[in-house]
């Protein structure tokens, strides 16, 4: 059975890898979010998930980080256990300072120019935030830090941990 996606993109019919629900449909590729009793919906390429939602357990590496949503929900996660970890990171991050994090798109100084930032990053640190998780797929996103006053723009094309940047 195939439909088609508001944009005309075709969709297929599959089971979905977390919940075993027949009858989802997701675009044949660049999956990045679903509709399901997980609480994720889908907003024009805007990845939501509530606060209220409680953190997933149980999962396997693959389905937390080769998932529809590519991991942002379980960065988000993680970024909520490191709240009650590290809470004064976490007011840190309140006050609106990039703090360093894993991902691409921490600040300790400002720099000449805007500076790139990964979307799983951004889902980190609103979950370190205790805040609902909102990422934009489709478009870029910024931020300032309350700090430094660095620009800082998030997209899906830098994705990478902070290791592999050079």
């Amino acid at each position: 059975m195939r439909k088609c996606f508001p944009l005309g993109v075709p969709l297929v019919e599959r089971t979905h890898p977390l919940t075993s629900v027949p009858g989802r449909f997701f675009r044949p590729s660049h999956v990045r979010f679903y509709v399901s009793q997980l609480g994720t919906t889908l907003m024009l390429d805007v990845l939501n998930r509530s606060i209220d939602e409680p953190i997933r357990t149980g999962l396997t590496w693959d389905q937390s980080w080769r998932g529809p949503d590519s991991g942002l929900i379980r960065c988000w996660e993680r970024g909520r256990e490191l709240s009650k970890l590290q809470p004064a990171l976490s007011e840190r991050g309140k006050r609106g300072e990039l703090v360093l994090l894993p991902w691409k798109g921490g600040v300790e100084s400002k720099l000449a120019d805007e500076k790139k930032g990964s979307l799983q990053y951004l889902a980190m640190w609103q979950g370190l935030r205790g805040e609902d998780l909102v990422v934009p797929l489709s478009q870029g996103t910024h931020r300032v830090c309350s700090r430094t006053g660095q620009v800082v723009v998030f997209s899906q094309d830098h994705f990478l941990p902070v290791s592999s940047e050079k």
